[in-house]
């Protein structure tokens, strides 16, 4: 195995919710929850949420008439932080702000 492509690779940790009414192992957190751990935690230096999904876009106008074939594409929903955390920069356009 090889480190993380990132800054300090040993310092990152990954944390998921477990739900026992559910057996739902390694689930995605909940916003509120992550907010709530984020307010609360003293473990952490910064947390980042993020969320792994699939999706299918297409270029409205690209094509005379039409909005284009539909692409499958692999996305993500990252809170303001994700970038900091990581201590890497986009790899096009710019980071999150929070207003």
């Amino acid at each position: 195995m090889r480190p993380l492509d990132y800054p300090r690779p040993d310092r990152l940790v990954r944390v998921f919710e477990h739900i026992v009414d559910a057996n739902l192992l390694r689930n995605h957190v909940a916003a509120p929850n992550f907010l709530d751990w984020k307010r609360e935690s003293t473990a952490f230096d910064a947390m980042a949420a993020y969320r792994r999904r699939s999706i299918n876009v297409s270029a409205y106008g690209a094509m005379p008439g039409g909005a284009g074939e539909p692409r499958f594409l692999k996305a993500a929903r990252a809170s303001v932080e994700f970038f900091g955390v990581l201590g890497v920069s986009p790899a096009l356009g710019r980071v999150f702000y929070d207003r």
